[in-house]
């Protein structure tokens, strides 16, 4: 059976059909895949706003939807994903009455009470960071500067607001790892931390619902899934939701999800709900693949210097490494040159310099293995802390992102790192494929407990 995915992103939506038989996902196919630009971008005046237009969201991502169905009748279910943590408001039918205040959104980091920030005032009530960008901190900021629109009812991210029109529901109906993303919310007991939110004066009536079972409604008579997180819709589409699956992805940034069937929590490592129960554990590079990216920024101003302007630089880095194995005596990147989370202070390094290791194939290969060392680090935390309450398992490692697909030595990094095969992922748009197959589960799970209806 055929399922379409629709990944709402920042810069792109995107779609995509896949095909598996009687909900096992394990053995799904890509048929297709369509992906638009998301031209919902609004200018603002003042800097810290970073605004879209959820109408135009909402008619690119039914144009793409419509476009594949076209192609492909029969589509059995419909699961949607896309960017977290920005909201929008909604009234009483369902409409947007506000501009979606992304997750770029920076109001947070105005001044707020006693030289604290807003979400620093947040973080200090709910003992706990709640960034600036999350959809609380941004409606906290609105609640006390008076910008909450009056006819608001609820708030929900964009990708809930697309299922909520799509499926003509009057009110949003969202799924916890959508709900997580807002901020002030304590994972371990899956509810919202309404107590700091009523200290902190906000209004707890305008918080979104949560969804009572995954599907929400149907669009065009299709069922249709309630939205979930683009980083565990990715988990599904990269992993096929093997609960034992590590699970790393190399783009601009890297990142690792771990999956924990009981509440867990690891020092650089955030525990977010997973879908379908449990917990996934992701550790996020804040620096990561654009780390490479800063090696080639050093190499072109290196070039520069001598006239030298003109380049693909990454070719360049790639045909070389092709040309020259890896080195015995390469010095140890650590590539946390934006710090971390948890210590935004701390600066990467390059230890075990010496007169034969000083030139470019070896800082090639060196940063490199300090992308797949970065993460993997993330991985013994998290393994030392789950080893304390159960034995070791086998695990699967999986990869994705243009980082991975582009770099064989990368690659070959991460499979030395963690002494296991990496199975590159061969879904391009893994958000909108996880989406689709996170579908096929529940739809196939509905089906079996009513087989008239479904049939």
């Amino acid at each position: 059976m055929k399922y379409l995915g629709l990944d709402i992103g920042t810069t792109t939506i995107s779609a995509a059909v896949m095909e598996c038989s009687g909900g096992d996902i394990r053995n799904a196919k890509a048929l297709d895949c369509l992906t638009a630009d998301n031209a919902g971008a609004i200018p603002a005046a003042d800097p810290c706003l970073r605004l879209q237009d959820p109408e135009k969201i909402l008619d690119t991502a039914g144009f793409l939807l419509e476009t594949l169905l076209l192609v492909h009748p029969g589509i059995a279910a419909i699961g949607v994903t896309g960017q977290q943590h920005g909201i929008l408001y909604t009234d009483g039918s369902g409409d947007a009455v506000s501009p979606l205040f992304t997750w770029q959104d920076r109001c947070g980091d105005k001044a707020c009470h006693d030289g604290l920030s807003y979400s620093e005032y947040l973080g200090r009530l709910s003992g706990r960071m709640q960034p600036s960008g999350y959809g609380n901190v941004t409606c906290f900021y609105h609640l006390q500067n008076g910008l909450v629109p009056g006819n608001a009812r609820s708030y929900c991210t964009i990708p809930d607001y697309v299922a909520m029109k799509l499926t003509g529901r009057p009110e949003p109906s969202c799924d916890p790892s959508m709900l997580q993303s807002l901020g002030l919310f304590d994972a371990a007991s899956n509810s919202f931390m309404t107590d700091v939110m009523e200290r902190a004066g906000m209004d707890v009536s305008l918080l979104p619902a949560f969804a009572e079972s995954p599907v929400i409604g149907t669009w065009r008579e299709i069922p249709l899934t309630a939205a979930i997180g683009d980083n565990q819709a990715s988990f599904y589409g990269s992993a096929f939701g093997d609960t034992n699956g590590i699970l790393v992805n190399v783009g601009t940034g890297s990142q690792i999800s771990l999956f924990s069937k009981d509440y867990m929590e690891c020092a650089g490592l955030e525990t977010r709900p997973f879908p379908s129960g449990g917990y996934l554990l992701v550790g996020a590079s804040l620096c990561g693949g654009s780390a490479y990216a800063l090696l080639r920024d050093f190499f072109m101003e290196t070039a520069s210097m001598f006239g030298i302007r003109d380049a693909d630089w990454y070719q360049c880095m790639s045909d070389y490494m092709n040309a020259h194995a890896c080195p015995d005596n390469v010095p140890v990147f650590d590539t946390r040159f934006s710090g971390t989370r948890l210590d935004p202070d701390l600066k990467g390094s390059i230890t075990g310099l010496d007169t034969d290791n000083f030139k470019p194939l070896h800082f090639l290969y060196g940063m490199l293995d300090g992308i797949s060392g970065e993460l993997h680090g993330m991985y013994s935390a998290f393994s030392a802390a789950q080893n304390k309450k159960s034995p070791d398992i086998p695990r699967t490692l999986y990869g994705s992102g243009n980082g991975l697909r582009k770099n064989p030595y990368l690659v070959k990094s991460f499979e030395n790192r963690f002494g296991l095969p990496l199975k590159l992922s061969q879904f391009k748009e893994e958000a909108a494929s996880g989406a689709a197959l996170y579908a096929a589960l529940h739809s196939c799970r509905r089906a079996e407990r009513d087989p008239e209806r479904y049939a």
